[in-house]
C-alpha cells in the first residue's frame, strides 16, 4: 500500500504550525496560519494577515529506481518494495517588515530535531533532507510580498502487492547497503529505525514444485 502525499502534507502542516505558534499570524482561535495552498487549486486560496505559511506537495521522486525488492507473499500475492521520496515546498509569505528568512530558517532547523523528526515516524515516513531556505520576493495585486521557501524530502517505503498466481515463500528480509541517505545510512527501512531493516513474514506456506 502506498502512502498518499495528501495525508503526510496534513501531518506535516500540524507539526509546521507547532513550530511557528507566536512567529506568524494567527487565526482568531490561536492556530497559526499554516496551510495546504495547493488544496485550493481552482480556488482562490485563503489570505490571512502575514506573515503566515503555505506547504505544497512538490512531486514524488524514485531515485532508487534500480534497488527495489520483489517477491511471493503467497501463492497469489506478489510483492514489489521501493523506497521513494516525497518533496514539499515550505513557503513563508510576508510584508517588507517581516524577515521571512530568519522565520524559514529557524523552521527548518528545528525540523531536523531528533524529537522533531522521530514525529514522521508515526507516518511511516523519516526526514531524508531539507534544503536551505532562498529569500526571493513577489508583488501580488498592489501588495509586495517578502518570500522565503525550502524544500522537505520524506523517505518511505511504497508498496505494491499483485494479486497474481505463481510460488510462495515463507520469509522475506531486506538488508541492503546500496543506497545512502545523506547520513550515510542505507537499505530499505520500515518507518525510522535504521538499524530495524524491513522484515515481512507470512508465516509456513507450502512449498510449490
Amino acid at each position: 500500500m502506498s502512502i498518499s502525499p495528501k495525508f503526510v502534507q496534513g501531518k506535516l502542516v500540524t507539526k509546521v504550525q507547532e513550530l511557528v505558534k507566536g512567529k506568524i499570524w494567527e487565526y482568531p482561535n490561536g492556530i497559526p496560519a499554516v496551510f495546504k495552498s495547493n488544496a485550493f487549486y481552482g480556488k482562490t486560496p485563503p489570505s490571512p494577515e502575514m506573515p503566515y505559511i503555505a506547504i505544497d506537495f512538490f512531486q514524488t521522486l524514485n531515485p532508487f529506481q534500480d534497488v527495489k525488492f520483489e517477491g511471493w507473499l503467497s501463492e497469489t500475492e506478489y510483492a514489489v518494495l521501493e523506497t521513494k521520496i516525497m518533496q514539499f515546498t515550505i513557503t513563508v509569505y510576508g510584508s517588507g517588515e517581516d524577515d521571512t528568512l530568519q522565520i524559514a530558517s529557524e523552521l527548518s532547523t528545528k525540523l531536523k530535531a531528533s524529537y522533531n523528526r522521530a514525529y514522521f515516524m508515526q507516518f511511516e515516513t523519516g526526514l531524508y533532507s531539507i534544503t536551505n531556505p532562498v529569500p526571493s520576493s513577489t508583488r501580488l495585486s498592489d501588495q509586495y510580498r517578502d518570500v522565503a521557501s525550502f524544500t522537505i524530502g520524506l523517505s518511505y517505503v511504497d508498496r505494491v502487492i499483485d494479486e497474481v498466481g505463481g510460488g510462495s515463500i515463507t520469509s522475506v528480509n531486506i538488508d541492503t547497503d546500496l543506497h545512502k541517505d545523506p547520513e550515510g545510512k542505507g537499505g530499505l527501512y520500515h518507518g525510522f529505525d535504521d538499524n530495524d531493516p524491513l522484515d515481512i513474514q507470512t508465516g509456513d506456506m507450502p512449498e510449490i514444485n
